[in-house]
């Protein structure tokens, strides 16, 4: 009877977050404001695969058949530290860049995009997250959303040095 109760105490996984996630991050790709975001997110992503060490260059012993953008993804929203203000990620980068996203890039995203949605666990950790910040997550506006979604991109950019030392123990 105890064990009854126990399995009706594990969290199923919101699907009504995960559709709001896959919507939020969908229109991020496809806005021409958020590039310099996305690109710095990606050139993170292309810095840290040159360590085999790291899961991003698919060298790793735990990535397997996942691809490597995919867990930079997944590492950047299971990592994200949601903090008390939310301002525009966008507004602290330029606007205009030198380079912009290009197709075969936002179709590497969305192939990343719903590699997150078919793993789970870290867009369950990111839902958490914005939980435990007592954001009422069913009630995110999708602009909301995207902010979060946002800085927890421009968040891995930030950190992309870390772990990059081959730690020699």
């Amino acid at each position: 009877m105890a064990d009854e109760q126990q399995i009706d105490e594990i969290p199923v996984f919101n699907d009504a977050f995960q559709e709001s996630f896959y919507t939020a991050m969908s229109a991020i790709l496809m806005l021409p404001e958020h590039e310099t975001t996305l690109l710095r997110f990606l050139s993170a992503y292309e810095y840290r695969c040159q360590f085999p060490w790291l899961e991003e260059s698919q060298q790793g012993s735990y990535t397997g058949n996942q691809d490597g953008l995919a867990y930079a993804l997944q590492a950047a929203l299971a990592t994200y530290i949601v903090t008390n203000t939310i301002d525009d990620v966008d507004q602290h980068t330029p606007r205009k860049s030198a380079q912009t996203l290009l197709p075969e890039q936002k179709l590497h995203l969305l192939t990343a995009l719903q590699a997150t949605i078919d793993e789970k666990m870290s867009l369950e950790r990111f839902e958490l997250r914005l939980a435990r910040a007592e954001l009422n997550v069913a009630e995110l506006s999708l602009a909301e959303l995207q902010k979060h979604i946002l800085r927890a991109l421009d968040h891995y950019y930030s950190q992309r040095m870390k772990g990059v030392a081959n730690d020699p123990f």
